[in-house]
């Protein structure tokens, strides 16, 4: 169940914490594809990044939802 979180009595949206979690894996993970050289095999830079992003945000809510 979605809960808000309360923040210094400022509640805030579950989801933003998942996509600050989401942001954090994100630069981790599109820098280890940099370090590895796997960039080269990019097709659209930009259009990976979304969906990259879009896959780990989806990850980190299902996660949260099956420990929750």
């Amino acid at each position: 169940m979605l809960k808000e979180i309360d923040l210094f009595g400022v509640y805030i949206p579950p989801l933003a914490l998942y996509g600050v979690i989401a942001v954090v894996a994100f630069v981790v993970v599109r820098r280890a594809i940099t370090l590895l050289g796997f960039e080269a095999l990019i097709w659209h830079p930009s259009l990976f990044d979304v969906a990259l992003f879009t896959a780990i945000l989806s990850v980190t809510t299902i996660a949260a939802f099956s420990a929750g």
